[in-house]
């Protein structure tokens, strides 16, 4: 029988025979030290410690309490617990609260640790800690409440908590968070990241990777970040800047949606609030139950519909789809060189529409009053564009045809003026 045959069947017969190369660091027990009084409360720190090479992992669990987690270039896994206790008589009643109330430091293979707080909890004893592992680590926290600090860690990250306020800073690898209903912060992230946070709100800046968030009722606040990116909030804000990648999708049940400074396709849906883009560099979808609509510099095709509300569009290169059920709509200096095949379509069911374009290829304008004949219709028809006025079926229509049009713009309104101006106003 060969070796490697011998020892997988004593692991089989559930023997513990390390392999060579893989021998596991036993973690060294921490000592009690004298208790001090500080602020009422008798307190110690201990310090749980194992030797480890980078690239290993563990996992923190039960922890109750603020929790601060640092990586550094030293092999070795440190866990430092402070834990205090009030409504004691004496040194020796909290030392001996100390001895059970501590937690365990565990080595389960060669490169993977455990660090289990103890389950004993008393309404007069308080923890926090503060780990240090070696680069790179992947880390696992699990705690019943209480605020989370990573930083300066290489490996992938995940954590779950019942209630904290949970903050990232410098950091290479997944991360993963989950809070009951605390906020969460990012601060130069390299990797892909899932945030959710039962009620908090979420801020990033500098982070660089697939982005997924997800509050049940806070702000989202992104800056600076690179990427792709899935936002959701039950009912609060979202505000994004500087950002660059793929595609942008954001949603809101009832808040606002502003965007400056944008490179990417972007998709944005409010279910009552309002959305305001500046500086877009990508295409534009943008829906809203019930706000205005404020677009302003989109290089790119914009696709957008409010139930009520009104509409602006300034300065757009590409075709325009643009509705509203209740509202005026203006679109100012559109841009439609370069976009053939398409059509552009503005509307709304009662308001006025403005509309000015650009372009040195044939397009074809036809701009329709509906419930007006063209006997009463002509005085609500202005601008440079000369259009010939037609009956339909009891509406009127402002018809520019010219041959072989490049592009198609077509407007609509129920109750309300139209004005049209081609070229340089």
């Amino acid at each position: 029988m060969s070796m490697a045959s011998y020892n997988r069947a004593l692991i089989l017969a559930g023997l513990c025979v390390p392999l060579i190369g893989q021998v596991a660091e036993t973690p060294i027990p921490p000592e009690i030290p004298e208790p001090e009084m500080v602020h009422n409360r008798y307190q110690v720190v201990l310090v749980h410690k194992v030797k480890a090479k980078a690239n290993g992992r563990i996992k923190i669990q039960n922890l109750s309490g603020d929790v601060k987690i640092i990586g550094t270039d030293v092999q070795v896994v440190i866990v430092k617990e402070k834990i205090r206790v009030k409504g004691v008589k004496d040194k020796d009643e909290a030392k001996a609260i100390f001895a059970k109330s501590m937690g365990t430091l565990e080595t389960l293979d060669a490169d993977s640790y455990k660090f289990s707080a103890s389950p004993w909890l008393s309404r007069g004893i308080s923890y926090n800690y503060h780990v240090e592992v070696p680069n790179p680590f992947s880390v696992v926290t699990e705690l019943y409440g209480g605020d989370v600090f990573l930083s300066d860690l290489t490996g992938d990250l995940a954590v779950v908590s019942g209630g904290g306020d949970i903050a990232v800073s410098n950091t290479s690898g997944k991360l993963e968070v989950k809070t009951g209903g605390g906020d969460i912060d990012v601060v130069n992230v390299e990797g892909r990241i899932d945030l959710r946070t039962g009620g908090g709100d979420i801020e990033g800046r500098k982070t660089n990777g697939q982005v997924k968030l997800q509050t049940g009722g806070g702000d989202i606040d992104l800056w600076g970040c690179q990427g792709s990116f899935d936002l959701a909030t039950g009912g609060g804000d979202i505000e994004l800047s500087d950002l660059t990648g793929t595609d942008i999708e954001a949603r809101t049940g009832g808040g606002d949606i502003e965007l400056k400074a944008i490179t990417a396709n972007v998709n944005l849906m409010t279910s009552g609030g309002d959305v305001g883009v500046q500086n877009l560099g990508g295409n534009l979808e943008a829906a809203s139950s019930g706000g205005d609509l404020d677009i302003e510099n989109a290089q790119g095709n914009v696709v957008i519909f409010t139930r009520s509300g009104d509409i602006s569009i300034n300065r757009v290169s590409g075709y325009v789809r643009a509705k509203t059920d209740h509202g005026d709509v203006e679109v100012i200096d559109m841009s439609l060189d370069g976009v053939p095949d398409e059509k552009s379509e503005i509307t709304t069911r009662s308001g006025d529409v403005y509309v000015s374009y650009r372009t040195e290829k044939p397009v074809q304008v036809e701009a329709r009053i509906i419930g007006f004949s063209p006997r009463y219709a002509a005085e609500y028809f202005c601008g440079n564009v000369d259009l010939d006025l037609v009956k339909d079926n009891g509406n009127t229509i402002g018809m520019l045809k010219q041959e072989a049009p490049y592009h198609t713009i077509i407007i609509e309104t129920r109750e309300g003026s139209i004005e049209i101006h081609q070229g340089e106003e």
